[in-house]
């Protein structure tokens, strides 16, 4: 890479960093970006190596925590010395993020973009 790259952190489905995320991680890369894909079940010992179990370890966890943890991740990719300090998301299920009333809302988070994707029902927001 040269020069500064923008960033895009991938939010894992309720079953932990698995194979799949970690696969949509490295395409993100290879189209460019550079990737984080946070293990939101590293508090209670990461992804067990089966989705089943991810599914049973991420009702441990502590909602806020996970949410914190993916906007920790976002602000740490915001001061990533290589980033353009340009940070998209793009994460799986919908869950917890704030989609409301038709709408993204992510204020406060530094992001520049949100692409969410459930069931058929897929989200962007952002600027560029």
């Amino acid at each position: 890479m040269s020069g500064k790259t923008p960033a895009v952190v991938v939010v894992h489905e309720n079953r932990g960093l698995n194979p799949y995320i970690e696969d949509v991680a490295r395409r993100v890369a290879k189209a460019g970006y550079i990737a984080l894909a946070p293990d939101g079940l590293s508090s209670v010992g990461g992804y067990p190596g089966n989705d089943d179990k991810g599914r049973e370890l991420q009702q441990q966890v502590d909602p806020t925590k996970l949410m914190n943890d993916f906007f920790a991740a976002i602000e740490f990719m915001q001061r990533y010395p290589q980033a353009a300090g340009k940070v998209g998301i793009t994460g799986f299920l919908l869950w917890r993020w704030r989609i409301e009333r038709g709408g993204c809302r992510v204020s406060g988070t530094g992001l520049r973009g949100a692409v969410l994707w459930s069931s058929g029902t897929h989200c962007r927001c952002g600027e560029d």
